[in-house]
């Protein structure tokens, strides 16, 4: 409708990939004009998805991992949680996967494993025992791997140390055997966080579980209601999307921001109603959006609501007044976040404000115009390629 149009073209990134391929056939008017082949559903997910001897490895590397984890905190109350990808795959168990090859996931080549660990009772030092515990540890019968630490990130106010790790294989023959060099592995750690039993909503890690819920509960509702070629293919637009944003060391959006951002905006859109959703249609009005929501002051691409006046809830799939100024940008999982605050202890207000509320902003990281420019990027490269 023109909402999100976007207002001006920038220059178009370098070519070459899979991924820049298919964007670059995004339709860019009425599909009864259009002159060019718009790729299929499962072109674009053969494109961007990784093979399922990925997906087998990365949870082979979850599972291992949490089995040394469990010895190095044996006696004490040591839970392990797995989310992202990984974590959406191991709770699919919902029709045929992509390709129909009867295994469902989400995994792109730059999928990694994402862990988080909640020890009770340990004392200090529960950091540097999961460092040093995954210096050498078992991955299957005569295959032993090394997880190198890359940054450690203590976050106070969370009470939670944020590690990345480089999993290597130590010989040639093994990194033949599983078609890589490394696994990037993740890892949450909070220690001495109370003294229950099981981890909760209001622990740090009990929260991540709190949300982690939310987002796959929200993913599974919107896949049942479209058409399954359709969702999966716009999925793989949207992480693709996230790994073309790589800038060096980070990237400047992560695939599950990505992903909560498109789901939002089908639900916003009531796109998940539509009988004719289309995957290439539904990706450019992301990209609009982001181009739009994301515009820097003065910009001609900047149209409606935007984030320096309102924040995304993406429970309720709304927009919402900003009540902080601490980050460029936000978005929550309030319904998450308000039940996490409750569990703590906190204020909740009948409009879901605690105010000031410890909430996990998702976009916390997002740098609203970089993420813009990248956007425009794309549309432009698009329009380059259209005959209309």
């Amino acid at each position: 409708d023109g909402t999100w149009r976007l207002g001006r073209a920038v220059s178009s990134p370098p070519r070459g990939s899979d991924y820049q391929a298919l964007v670059e056939k995004l339709p860019r008017g009425p599909p009864s004009t259009c002159r060019f082949r718009v790729p299929s559903d499962a072109e674009a997910c053969k494109a961007i998805r990784t093979p399922n001897s990925r997906l087998h490895l990365l949870r082979r590397v979850a599972q291992q991992v949490r089995e040394a984890l469990t010895q190095v905190f044996a006696g004490v109350c040591c839970q392990v949680v797995c989310y992202g990808s990984v974590g959406l795959a191991l709770y699919d168990n919902k029709g045929p996967a992509t390709g129909g090859d009867g295994v469902n996931h989400y995994l792109t080549e730059a999928s990694d494993v994402d862990l988080a660990v909640c020890v009770r009772n340990f004392g200090e030092g529960a950091t540097h025992a999961v460092i040093e515990g995954l210096r050498s540890f078992r991955l299957s019968e005569g295959v032993t791997a090394t997880a190198s630490l890359l940054r450690h990130v203590p976050v106070a106010s969370q009470g939670v140390d944020h590690l990345s790790f480089k999993v290597y294989f130590p010989t040639d023959a093994q990194r033949a055997r599983f078609c890589t060099q490394a696994v990037d592995l993740d890892i949450s750690v909070a220690s001495n966080v109370g003294h229950e039993s099981h981890a909760g909503p209001g622990d740090p890690i009990g929260a991540l579980f709190v949300r982690t819920t939310e987002f796959q509960r929200q993913f599974f509702e919107v896949r049942d209601k479209l058409p399954r070629a359709a969702f999966d293919a716009y999925i793989f637009y949207l992480k693709g999307f996230a790994s073309s944003t790589q800038r060096e060391s980070h990237r400047l959006l992560t695939s599950f921001q990505a992903v909560s951002l498109g789901l939002f905006l089908i639900r916003l859109d009531g796109l998940e109603k539509s009988p004719t959703f289309r995957a290439p249609e539904a990706f450019a009005f992301f990209l609009r959006f982001l181009c739009s929501f994301f515009a820097a002051e003065g910009s001609p691409s900047r149209k409606g609501v935007h984030f320096s006046s309102h924040f995304i809830d993406l429970s309720l799939a709304q927009f919402q007044p900003r009540q902080e100024s601490r980050w460029a940008t936000e978005a929550y999982y309030c319904r998450s976040d308000v039940e996490v605050a409750w569990h703590r202890g906190g204020r909740v207000a009948e409009d879901g404000w605690s105010g000031p509320p410890p909430w996990t902003n998702v976009l916390a990281s997002v740098s609203p115009a970089r993420v813009a420019e990248r956007a425009a990027q794309l549309l432009a490269a698009a329009e380059e390629r259209a005959q209309w």
